[in-house]
């Protein structure tokens, strides 16, 4: 309404404009197109500022709407979410005198009245009447009749009823070629340095009875007789040298004169399957045979199925911790004498070099003292 009136207004007052006529106007219809083209060019102008008021009042509209709706969006969330709005909270005088003193009045008095209290009278006294008495009665006595006893009467029985009686009864029970004169000699020089704990034989050659041109499987779970010639496996060496303390070892060795040497290692472990058994310490040599082992520390054993060291295994034969190719080998092929000595030989080149096959070999570990 406000628009038309101004309209109006406008309208007649270029009216009354246009018909009034100046007498001393000597051309009255000039005035009146000149008036004419005013009046449209205001009417025009108003029209413009009108439509650009009713632009600005729809957009306050709008906007009033929008925050209508968002206050009522807030006042259904707070009462949905069982809470007060805030700016309730801040005008009511009931919020702080209500909540605020009874959480110090409900809960406060009742965990210091009930829980405290209740702690020393109920669990304090039990513990020591239920817990500790029985730990004692039950744990202590049971620990030593049931492990103790048990640990020695299982687990060192059962290495000395495999391992360990191969070295005495291999002494008691010598073999032909052990008899000789040169055995207890042997024996007077070498058993003495070493017999103040007993040895576990892991491998023995002396007549070429066994075969040791054997595959990784055999290797691995060992072969032969424990009273003549053997080889105790691989996965049990791992074992013994790994999970029973830190391990020494002696390698005895002959010649046909029956001639004996010696090669002592204070340390020897041997490593799992998964590093293909490798020969992980070699420790601080002594003896008299000199050090061909040395050169095949850290090495990984081969076989004929199983090279980690290219043809080695099928040029020197056996299986051993091979280093291209090696300076010792005491699984390769047993020779006699007489016998075409070639590649294949039970070596140790410190001693005998390189074209000499022993009659004899033994290696044996025990526990350091």
């Amino acid at each position: 309404m406000l628009f038309v009136g101004l309209f109006l207004l406008i309208f007649f007052s270029s009216t009354k404009a246009v018909h009034h006529v100046d007498p001393y106007d000597p051309v009255p219809e000039d005035n009146d197109a000149d008036m004419w083209r005013v009046l449209y060019s205001k009417l025009n102008r108003l029209m413009d500022e009108s439509s650009q008021l009713k632009e600005i009042i729809m957009d306050l509209r709008q906007s009033q709407n929008q925050q209508i709706n968002e206050m009522q969006n807030m006042l259904q969330n707070a009462i949905a979410s069982n809470c007060q709005p805030k700016y309730l909270e801040m005008r009511s005088p009931q919020t702080p005198e209500y909540n605020r003193p009874q959480a110090p009045d409900y809960y406060r008095p009742q965990a210091a009245d009930y829980n405290r209290p209740q702690a020393p009278d109920y669990n304090r006294p039990q513990a020591p009447d239920y817990n500790r008495p029985q730990a004692p009665d039950y744990n202590r006595p049971q620990a030593p009749d049931y492990n103790r006893p048990q640990a020695p009467d299982y687990n060192r029985p059962q290495a000395p009823d495999y391992n360990r009686p191969q070295m005495p009864e291999h002494n008691r029970h010598p073999t032909p070629e052990h008899n000789s004169s040169h055995a207890p000699e042997h024996n007077r020089r070498h058993t003495p340095e070493h017999n103040k704990r007993e040895w576990t034989i892991i491998l023995r050659r002396m007549d070429g009875s066994v075969d040791f041109q054997r595959n990784w499987t055999d290797y691995k779970h060992g072969f032969g007789n424990p009273d003549g010639e053997f080889f105790i496996g691989l996965e049990k060496l791992h074992t013994m040298t790994t999970y029973d303390g830190p391990q020494e070892l002696l390698i005895t060795l002959g010649d046909w004169d029956n001639e004996r040497r010696y090669a002592k290692y204070d340390l020897f472990e041997i490593g799992s399957e998964a590093e293909q058994y490798a020969m992980k310490e070699l420790g601080e040599y002594s003896g008299d045979a000199g050090d061909a082992l040395h050169y095949h520390r850290g090495m990984k054993f081969s076989t004929l199925d199983n090279s980690n060291s290219g043809h080695c295994p099928q040029n020197y034969g056996g299986g051993w911790w091979f280093n291209e190719c090696e300076d010792s080998n005491l699984n390769s092929a047993y020779r006699k004498p007489g016998e075409l000595v070639d590649l294949q030989k039970v070596l140790w080149s410190t001693w005998k070099g390189w074209d000499y096959s022993l009659k004899f070999a033994e290696m044996k570990i025990r526990s350091k003292g």
